[in-house]
């Protein structure tokens, strides 16, 4: 097999979501004020379970497709 070189090389990848930048990326944004669209969220067992946590501290979490929408409620703004 011969492979010759070419000029253009054109294409998309669309990869998982990474767990760790995933958990990372809802505690912050729940932390935050207002609205964040976390995307390509990773959909692991453990990141649905910050999710939950999450939500049981009185975040609104929403998804849509494979985002999620964090309505932040600030770092006092969690419930118990």
């Amino acid at each position: 097999m011969i492979i010759e070189p070419v000029k253009n090389l054109r294409g998309s990848l669309n990869l998982p979501g990474d767990k760790s930048i995933s958990h990372r990326a809802a505690m912050i944004a729940a932390m935050a004020i207002g609205k964040t669209r976390v995307e390509n969220f990773a959909t692991s067992a453990d990141c649905a379970s910050t999710v939950q946590c999450l939500q049981q501290l009185g975040v609104i979490i929403e998804r849509d497709g494979n985002s999620i929408i964090v309505h932040g409620v600030g770092k006092k703004g969690f419930s118990e």
